[in-house]
């Protein structure tokens, strides 16, 4: 099942609830158990694919971060390598020296740079995700408590 599965649950647990009999003169609602319950256990089985995706941009972060590393690690060998070759001519150690500093800070610029936007990335994704998640939960919690409420409605009316 998808994110869509999970709305459309929740949608219809929602409108098991909203559409059952109400008791006279107060806001309690007789929630046919079995159908509600029949939709939580729904909702338990997909709320594993919400985790497994945030568990994929956590990877997926690590992974962005990574091939950072290494690409910062390959410019600076890069600027270790040119720097050694431009040694080799006496006249031009001075220039070599700052050639290679300059590549270097640069890689290291665009290393910290590609760095953040991944982070940041991660950040937004994961932070809408977890909004996502608690509201979940909570419409849940909501809905489960709605449940127990009709229950024992239902228990003190017989």
């Amino acid at each position: 099942m998808n994110r869509m599965s999970m709305l459309l649950l929740l949608d219809r647990l929602e409108d098991l609830i909203a559409g059952s009999p109400r008791l006279p003169l107060t806001e309690k609602a007789l929630v046919n158990a079995e159908e509600a319950l029949e939709l939580l256990q729904k909702i338990r089985e997909v709320l594993p694919e919400e985790i497994k995706q945030a568990e994929w941009l956590s990877a997926e972060q690590e992974r962005l971060l990574e091939r950072t590393r290494l690409e910062a690690d390959q410019l600076l060998s890069q600027a270790q390598q040119r720097a050694a070759q431009l040694l080799s001519e006496h006249e031009i150690v001075k220039a070599a020296r700052q050639h290679a500093q300059r590549i270097s800070e640069e890689a290291a610029a665009q290393a910290a740079a590609v760095e953040q936007g991944a982070n940041q990335y991660a950040e937004e994704v994961l932070g809408q995700l977890e909004v996502r998640l608690e509201r979940l939960v909570a419409d849940l919690s909501r809905s489960l408590q709605q449940v127990r409420n009709g229950r024992q409605e239902l228990r003190r009316s017989q």
